[in-house]
């Protein structure tokens, strides 16, 4: 390949590169920023007829993001209204369609060394994240009341300061393509100009 093709290969390959990366960039930055508020709760003992047992199966998960619960806490937080006026809806917004948009931000995560459950929500409205996981918590305490289970509230979910780090995919392919891309032209243009500046030797008569 001669100096002038891997020129304007290298060339090629820069703007490519540049443009790629630049868009990765670009799309994250006008991507919605996520806040996630976690709380925490013990379900660590209930009183059955073997005793005190530990309380963190599958099943308190799955009860932490039952219909019945969460259409409790829309109802409680209003959230068929609120997210209607976000959505610039006039009527609120059907239960089963809300209580899908809550499921979908709602993530129950069990300690394994410990019966701590935790209850994290991601919502484009920091404290809307903690007043829904909150909501969440105490719902499951009232509800675990009216049986012979035992919650107790371990952290109270706060407003977060910072939002979540989330880079799509797409875009962390195309900043690192272009990445690579770019750092291949520049190997090939630097490779071009050092042998265009290096002396030709002068014939001898």
């Amino acid at each position: 390949m001669s100096g002038a093709v891997k020129a304007i290969v290298g060339a090629g390959l820069l703007v490519v590169g540049v443009f790629l990366a630049g868009s990765g960039l670009l799309v994250r930055s006008i991507l919605p920023e996520y806040f996630q508020a976690t709380a925490k709760v013990s379900a660590d003992t209930f009183q059955g007829q073997g005793g005190v047992k530990p309380e963190t199966s599958q099943a308190e998960i799955e009860r932490l993001r039952s219909d019945e619960l969460l259409c409790r806490v829309i109802t409680n937080l209003h959230l068929q209204r609120r997210w209607a006026a976000r959505f610039k809806e006039e009527a609120p917004l059907p239960v089963d369609v809300t209580c899908a948009m809550v499921r979908s931000q709602v993530q129950v995560r069990k300690d394994h060394e410990s019966a701590v459950l935790e209850i994290s929500v991601v919502s484009e409205d920091r404290r809307e994240a903690a007043d829904i996981a909150n909501e969440i918590a105490r719902m499951y305490q009232v509800t675990a009341s009216r049986g012979n289970r035992t919650v107790r509230l371990v952290a109270k979910a706060e407003p977060p300061v910072r939002p979540m780090q989330l880079f799509p995919w797409p875009c962390l392919v195309a900043v690192s393509l272009g990445g690579l891309l770019f750092v291949g032209g520049l190997v090939l243009v630097l490779t071009v100009l050092l042998r265009a500046s290096r002396p030709r030797p002068v014939a001898s008569d």
